[in-house]
């Protein structure tokens, strides 16, 4: 059988309850049946601008941390992490990342003014490459994510592209929003496995076509999962992250939904 992989949550997709109890949504999500999840900052300050730890980690320290992701038998995967902290406290977010044996820090995005021209581009790379050098001391990948406009043309090629052209280090990684590549009208699979070497982790989500309310439930939306799964497989990922945003209604039954769909897909 080929490569099959495990289905994890951004924590993202479930924000309100994360923030609200976090150690009783991580049950509910392992009680549906995920096997791990990505964690995320419930703002865009980086650590120095508050008391220490973040919010989303709902206060608790690296170790309690630990304790709550054994105890309910999730696998910490990754973390979001705002630009701001990785430049100003990217110390802290290994240490968190670490101790949760985490595969990467994630950030989720960067101002449009530092990856809107080749050179931002050159510029921005070899910024990322300097932390994901760090990083890689520590054994965590640093792994930027996109959104549509990482998939516009600067002289006929992607903005990823120039990116990854210009990092400098291949600790750098992408972490693929296969969503956001649709919507941009890219071919999905063929756009996974033509940068399997750029691929850090991929998210999974499916767009309306609606500009009014942009994804929807997996398995209900634009995205041909079989085709995404196929080349996961393909490009061996380990795993395979939920995600949405927007108005989803109840998300925790968003969550079970998107959840029973690419199961049925992994088979």
């Amino acid at each position: 059988m080929s490569h099959k992989p495990r289905i994890g949550i951004q924590l993202w997709s479930v924000k309100d309850e994360a923030e609200h109890n976090l150690p009783q949504t991580m049950h509910q999500l392992r009680a549906m049946g995920y096997e791990g999840v990505e964690f995320h900052p419930n703002n865009s300050a980086p650590f120095a601008d508050r008391d220490r730890p973040r919010p989303f980690y709902a206060g608790l320290s690296s170790g309690e941390l630990v304790n709550l992701v054994e105890e309910v038998g999730l696998t910490a995967i990754s973390t979001h992490a705002p630009m701001a902290s990785v430049e100003q406290d990217l110390d802290l977010e290994l240490e968190y990342a670490t101790a949760l044996g985490m595969h990467a820090i994630v950030i989720p995005a960067i101002p449009l003014e530092r990856r809107n021209t080749i050179e931002a581009c050159k510029e921005t790379a070899v910024e990322l490459s300097a932390f994901a050098e760090r990083c890689r001391e520590r054994g965590v990948l640093l792994c930027y994510h996109n959104h549509k406009e990482e998939l516009d043309l600067i002289d006929g090629r992607y903005v990823l592209d120039h990116m990854m052209e210009y990092r400098t280090s291949d600790n750098l990684k992408i972490q693929l929003d296969v969503g956001w590549v649709k919507i941009a009208d890219v071919d999905v699979a063929p756009f996974i496995t033509s940068h399997a070497d750029s691929i850090g982790l991929l998210h999974i989500k499916d767009p309306t076509g609606d500009p009014d309310k942009k994804f929807t439930y997996l398995g209900n939306g634009l995205l041909d999962l079989n085709e995404v799964v196929d080349a996961a497989r393909q490009i061996g990922s380990e795993w395979l992250i939920v995600e949405f945003a927007g108005d989803m209604g109840d998300r925790m039954e968003a969550a079970r939904s998107s959840l029973a769909s690419l199961t049925t897909v992994l088979g």
